[in-house]
């Protein structure tokens, strides 16, 4: 899965809008949010876990991708990452961000041993590192344990000192300049927090200072550090990212180019839909793989010739695609079709298909 557009990430899903799912979905999505980070595990334990599941629902509904966190303390790395892990089925996220700062320092060997628990317990999430904007500030920081099994790297570019577009520059360079570096998908500050002796407080020019510069440098997306403050304390932040335009690309839905591939009868464009170990399902047979797929499609086709389909709804729930159809053939009606499509980084992992055959 791979982000695009701008996001926010939340700590407590209480502190925003009473805990209503429904307002805080509604808000994000007239906000030109794509994505939400929400955390899902402190260590070994689970976090928001009354409201993680109903605020997933509203906004996957709301078409926002949810993605997790979990903050690191790696006083039982496997642990922590068998947490992170049941959270990624349970919730079916779209990915997650480990947030990994000073409880990892020093630490290389327990930060291999979580990265490599969580990408067993978890082998085909998207997984992103959350940490420090300037790696040389932090050289006993196991960057190579993490980032090696991430596949994204989200520095936190908060601008403390210097100016947004400064940040982004630096920090930009430092982690392309990796041997293993990742794509970077930055984090700009939306808070207020004590430094030292000053106090450090995001202004909305700011917030659109980083935006414009991170897609200056070509990237395709931005999250900010955080809702919560900013709607406790900064209705002016808020603003300002609601209110920068980030356009977003169209691409179908892979049930949308499933549809277009039916109706035109291309029997290579809808192999090429599915994963190459995706199983597809009907109540004559079972297949798994390009070729079984491609043998139910031509068997359908052979079937139905001169067939004209007809979408009757096509309904989205998560990760879920519901289809229901019809269709004429020569001397044929088709009935009641009913497909359930599940899908996996944006390809069909599983679908399942049936449907009445009347001979007029």
């Amino acid at each position: 899965m791979t982000l695009e557009g701008k996001g926010l990430f939340i700590w407590k899903l209480h502190r925003i809008a009473g805990g209503d799912a429904h307002t805080m979905a509604t808000k994000a999505r007239e906000a030109g949010l794509t994505h939400v980070i929400i955390k899902l595990a402190d260590g070994a334990s689970a976090y928001n876990e009354s409201l993680f599941g109903p605020a997933t629902s509203a906004f996957r509904a709301a078409g926002i991708q949810v993605w997790g966190w979990v903050w690191l303390w790696l006083r039982e790395p496997i642990k922590e990452a068998e947490i992170a892990g049941q959270g990624i089925r349970d919730f079916e996220l779209d990915g997650l961000f480990v947030n990994a700062e000073h409880p990892a320092k020093g630490k290389p060997q327990e930060s291999q041993v979580y990265m490599d628990a969580l990408r067993e317990a978890a082998p085909d999430c998207t997984i992103g590192l959350s940490s420090y904007r300037y790696p040389n500030q932090h050289t006993s920081f196991p960057w190579q344990e993490f980032l090696t099994g991430c596949d994204l790297d989200a520095p936190q570019m908060y601008w403390v000192g210097e100016s947004p577009a400064e940040c982004v520059h630096h920090s930009l360079a430092a982690h392309r300049g990796f041997s293993f570096a990742r794509p970077i998908v930055p984090t700009g500050a939306a808070f207020g927090e004590q430094y030292g002796d000053s106090y450090f407080r995001a202004q909305p020019a700011e917030i659109v200072e980083f935006l414009d510069a991170v897609r200056a440098n070509g990237l395709p997306a931005a999250s900010f550090w955080s809702w919560d403050w900013a709607e406790a304390h900064a209705p002016d932040l808020w603003e300002a990212i609601a209110g920068y335009d980030w356009p977003i690309s169209t691409e179908p839905d892979v049930a949308e180019q499933y549809w277009d591939a039916l109706l035109m009868g291309d029997l290579e464009a809808l192999v090429s839909l599915y994963h190459d170990d995706a199983i597809y399902v009907t109540g004559r047979h079972s297949a798994q793989g390009p070729a079984g797929i491609r043998a139910q499609f031509s068997e359908l086709f052979e079937m139905l010739p001169e067939v004209q389909f007809r979408q009757e709804e096509l309904r989205r729930e998560g990760r879920i695609r519901f289809l229901h159809w019809s269709a004429i053939s020569a001397g044929k009606q088709v009935r009641h079709g009913r497909d359930t499509i599940g899908i996996r980084a944006g390809k069909i992992q599983y679908h399942s298909s049936s449907f009445r055959l009347v001979t007029e």
